[in-house]
């Protein structure tokens, strides 16, 4: 619903009424709510509905699950988001959106070397443009302000 240009507002009106009608808590409710909560910046109540739909299926590790590190790391919870981007990593081998979290995850949070590792590692010079654009980041996979500015300031100092 958000992809289709709904006021955030909106969608999570729908999702609590979709919520009531359901009675039960369900991952598709809670992680296109917490999208919503993103949208406005509403960044702990994001945080609290991607719990819920980790809760709901902590044994398979989803796409969403990078949102819900991105949305921890902007919080402060540095430890966490880590180790969930990680699990998300190994998950999606060669995706290259969780690796690039991840780098600048680490390099916020002090692991030069294992951001730079990676970096030269896992991406070709044109993954690595991509992922220094502040348009894209912003535009088009919506990552929180301070993962943004994490890789954009790792990625204009390791050029």
């Amino acid at each position: 619903r958000l992809a289709k240009g709904l006021p955030a507002r909106q969608v999570i009106d729908d999702c609590n009424a979709a919520a009531i009608i359901r009675r039960k808590p369900e991952i598709s409710i809670a992680t296109v709510r917490a999208q919503a909560y993103e949208r406005l910046g509403l960044w702990q109540q994001a945080a609290d509905d991607y719990s819920a739909a980790v809760t709901m299926d902590s044994k398979t590790v989803q796409p969403f699950w990078l949102r819900y590190a991105a949305v921890l790391f902007q919080l402060g919870r540095d430890n966490e988001a880590i180790s969930l981007a990680r699990r998300v990593t190994i998950r999606f081998a060669g995706a290259t959106e969780p690796t690039a979290a991840l780098v600048g995850m680490l390099s916020a949070s002090g692991d030069a070397a294992e951001a730079s590792r990676l970096w030269t590692v896992e991406f070709t010079i044109q993954q690595r443009q991509v992922y220094t654009q502040r348009t894209y980041l912003e535009e088009k996979i919506r990552w929180p302000p301070r993962l943004i500015s994490a890789i954009l300031q790792f990625g204009s100092a390791s050029t």
